[in-house]
């Protein structure tokens, strides 16, 4: 079948999913939980637009992966264009009619932090524990050990919580009894290694002492 048929017969078909679509994204603002993150992508248009841009405008391309689970279940949104997740995410809470406080996950990457709106933050463990995980023991003036053993306790007791199928609540109190300690001593070693530097300023945000820091505050609440 000719490309050009195929397309004309999805373009039939989008017209009669764009109402689907558009429930999609008002059930998903009014979600209780949110999770994003983005990756890279290529877009045929975008990058014969990207011929055309200055230097200054925004070249990337990004696909959004955005879950929001809620009273309805779960919805998966896939976004692609040139926004990052926060300021999908921000279109689509705009749209927000609950009253209650959402809870957002992502990484601790400022295009995260887009919105307005005041979410209870949670910043990956994950994703800060793997910057420990490429970085040689040698190229901080603390073994990375340190760092993963204390995520190794969270983990551990996360462990415990979905092995005993405890609620959201008593979930957050376990943690909250036993995973303190660990995270608490995490903030301190963070804060430690960037101040010993003398180079708070210099120092890369994105770089493993800092970026962790911001993880680490954000579940240690």
């Amino acid at each position: 079948m000719p490309a050009s048929t195929q397309w004309d017969l999805m373009d039939t078909l989008a017209n009669y999913l764009y109402p689907v679509w558009q429930s999609l994204l008002k059930t998903a603002a009014n979600g209780n939980k949110f999770f994003i993150d983005d990756t890279k992508v290529k877009v045929l248009s975008l990058i014969k637009e990207n011929k055309h841009l200055v230097k200054k405008d925004r070249k990337g391309m990004f696909t959004t992966g955005l879950i929001s689970e809620g009273d309805f279940g779960r919805i998966v949104l896939y976004l692609s264009g040139r926004s990052h997740a926060g300021e999908n995410l921000d279109k689509i809470i705009k749209t927000r009619t609950s009253e209650k406080k959402a809870n957002l996950m992502s990484d601790a990457l400022s295009a995260n932090d887009k919105s307005d709106y005041e979410f209870a933050r949670s910043y990956c463990l994950s994703h800060g524990r793997r910057k420990f995980v490429t970085v040689d023991d040698e190229e901080l003036e603390n073994p990375c050990q340190y760092v993963l053993d204390c995520i190794g306790e969270v983990y551990k007791n996360e462990k415990h919580c979905k092995k005993e199928n405890l609620s959201p609540k008593d979930r957050l109190d376990y943690h909250q009894t036993h995973s303190t300690k660990p995270m608490s001593d995490l903030e301190s070693w963070c804060r430690g290694n960037v101040e010993n530097s003398g180079q708070d300023s210099e120092i890369e945000p994105n770089s493993p002492p800092p970026y962790f820091r911001k993880v680490v505050a954000s579940n240690s609440k």
